[in-house]
């Protein structure tokens, strides 16, 4: 992306995310008053590590909509609260991340993997900010990872922000901005293979464990 374009872009982030958060502050007070409410033993926010712009770790933060209790199952430990705030509510918080620089309004979902990890025809998704928002999120490729998703949706989430990050220009990054509202509940639905052979064998391999994008435990949440 031409400097020109990566100064306005980052112009747009901080506008609007100042914008956001003073238009969404009665949402995020509700928001953290119902989480207390529920719970006052949990902590209202928590912090995770991903990875952002040219493989840099950094904390993104959300409000938790999990129980602590590691005990559960990862669907039982999803609160009442945690579940409406699944919506997109839940994500509010990481408008301090794109005041921060550490992510852009748009750009490719941080995961929690570091960039070595990630097959080498997929690493340009660092080469920009992650974003609230991105290419695979409003063509339905929203929290398909493993093990909520297949390694097929996976690696075509993957390959469109790869080509986000590779291609796209200024008006790239506000057609998705627009759209965003318009698409949060689309999710796509990728056939499976019929017969699975090593000559098939999958361009990506991902630890579950590693890449659950709401893994939220004690040592993460803060109050």
């Amino acid at each position: 992306m031409p400097q020109r374009h990566e100064t306005l872009r980052r112009a747009f982030d901080i506008a609007g995310s100042v914008s956001l958060l003073a238009a969404t502050l009665p949402v995020t007070v509700a928001a953290a008053l119902s989480l207390k409410i529920e719970n006052p033993k949990e902590p209202v926010f928590f912090n995770q590590e991903r990875t952002g712009l040219h493989g840099k770790r950094f904390l993104v933060h959300k409000f938790r909509s999990m129980s602590s209790d590691t005990s559960k199952l990862k669907e039982e430990r999803i609160t009442r609260v945690g579940r409406f705030l699944r919506c997109g509510i839940d994500e509010l918080p990481q408008l301090i991340n794109v005041i921060k620089g550490d992510m852009s309004l748009v750009g490719p979902r941080p995961l929690m993997m570091n960039m070595e990890e990630m097959p080498e025809i997929f690493r340009d998704r660092y080469a920009v900010r992650p974003g609230l928002t991105g290419p695979a999120q409003i063509n339905g490729y929203r929290g398909l990872l493993p093990p909520d998703g297949t390694l097929e949706q996976a690696a075509a989430g993957l390959a469109m922000d790869a080509e986000f990050s590779r291609n796209a220009g200024l008006g790239d990054y506000l057609d998705i901005l627009f759209k965003t509202p318009f698409r949060l509940n689309t999710k796509i639905t990728l056939q499976e293979p019929a017969n699975d052979t090593e000559d098939d064998a999958p361009i990506l391999s991902i630890d579950p464990a590693a890449n659950d994008a709401q893994h939220e435990t004690p040592a993460q949440n803060v109050a």
